[in-house]
């Protein structure tokens, strides 16, 4: 949280709630954020709320495509750290070849 400077009118404060995936993709469930701020003089309520899928409709995420492109994410990660994994041990190779000896050296 940053606190206001002298002067500023505005400060933001965020939150994250975490919800398992069956409560997300349950057609109908809404998640409710209620915060009360003591503004000095007095207490405020402020509210948000986020509704979860919707259902099949046009735009909605189901659940089997939402783990489709989680399987797909990991397996990319995972290929770009064995490929920068090749790409170290390839450098480290070539710097190793191209040292010279640190022997003495004759006149």
């Amino acid at each position: 949280m940053r606190r206001p400077a002298e002067g500023d009118k505005f400060y933001r404060i965020t939150s994250r709630l975490s919800v398992s995936v069956e409560d997300w993709f349950t057609p109908g469930k809404s998640f409710t954020c209620i915060v009360k701020f003591f503004d000095g003089t007095a207490t405020t309520s402020h509210e948000d709320t986020v509704v979860g899928v919707q259902g099949k409709g046009e735009g909605a995420m189901t659940r089997e495509y939402y783990l489709k492109i989680s399987q797909t994410a990991k397996l990319s990660y995972a290929l770009l750290i064995v490929k920068s994994s090749l790409y170290g041990a390839f450098v480290a190779f070539l710097v190793w070849k191209l040292q010279r000896p640190t022997g003495k050296r004759s006149n």
